[in-house]
């Protein structure tokens, strides 16, 4: 990872890492990051990022766009894709301001984009605030691991994109 370590914004661990974390208390990914001098972006459960892209006329009031993430390896999400979209999802409603989720764990490709109701007190209205929920697909091909606990295959397409606009707030999924 070092030829690409000034392009990592955020690491996390996740459930392999979690019990090398119980069975030898040590954490792979915090030593790896540990390793690149990274040890600021790495979060042991869940990481918050804020992106602030385009010159500064951009955007309103000649500020750069800004984009908010929550990002976590993910949990659970069950044997089909619709578990895993609800749970992304609902973990999502919890987090007030965010732009895009991004999960793991489960590999199933998928982006959503679910909507809530936000209540300004300030100005006396109710809003409607859409964000992206998007889940990573595997980088591995289906082999031991997933034979052993008998998964059904996932794609390992080309891993997901994002694509931020510097005009408007404007995120764009490609694989």
């Amino acid at each position: 990872m070092s030829p690409i370590k000034d392009k990592i914004l955020c690491a996390t661990s996740g459930n392999h890492e979690r019990r090398s974390i119980k069975d030898a208390d040590d954490d792979p990914t915090y030593d790896i990051f540990t390793k690149l001098d990274l040890e600021d972006v790495y979060r042991q459960n869940a990481a918050f990022m804020k992106i602030q892209i385009g010159n500064d006329k951009a955007f309103k009031n000649n500020h750069q766009v800004p984009y908010t993430f929550a990002v976590t390896h993910g949990a659970g999400g069950g044997i089909y894709t619709g578990a895993t979209v609800n749970r992304n999802e609902r973990w999502g409603n919890v987090i007030e301001g965010v732009d895009c989720v991004i999960v793991g764990h489960t590999h199933k490709g998928t982006v959503t984009r679910p909507s809530k109701l936000v209540f300004d007190p300030y100005n006396n209205k109710v809003t409607i605030r859409d964000y992206l929920v998007i889940s990573c697909v595997a980088w591995q091909r289906y082999a031991e691991y997933p034979l052993q606990k008998m998964m059904l295959p996932a794609s390992t397409g080309n891993p997901q994109i994002l694509y931020l606009n510097d005009k408007k707030k404007q995120i764009e999924v490609r694989w």
